[in-house]
């Protein structure tokens, strides 16, 4: 059985920051009236690779990603 991603993989560091074991990074960010989760891949050096509309579909970012060629291109 799957861990569950918000207990397992996922700590809080602070206000608005989710970070997992590999060092991947969430953070919730208030643009106008709408919220935004941009996802950070660890070791990556753009400021975000993908964009959520919650923190779950934010979480799922990290599972479904593949090397080759990632879901955002």
């Amino acid at each position: 059985m799957a861990p569950d991603l918000q207990t397992a993989k996922w700590r809080h560091i602070h206000a608005d920051w989710w970070q997992d074991d590999q060092g991947n990074e969430i953070h919730r960010v208030e643009v106008d009236e709408d919220v935004l989760y941009h996802c950070h891949f660890a070791g990556s050096s753009l400021p975000w690779n993908a964009v959520a509309l919650d923190r779950n579909e934010a979480m799922a970012v990290f599972d479904d990603q593949i090397p080759e060629k990632p879901r955002w291109q």
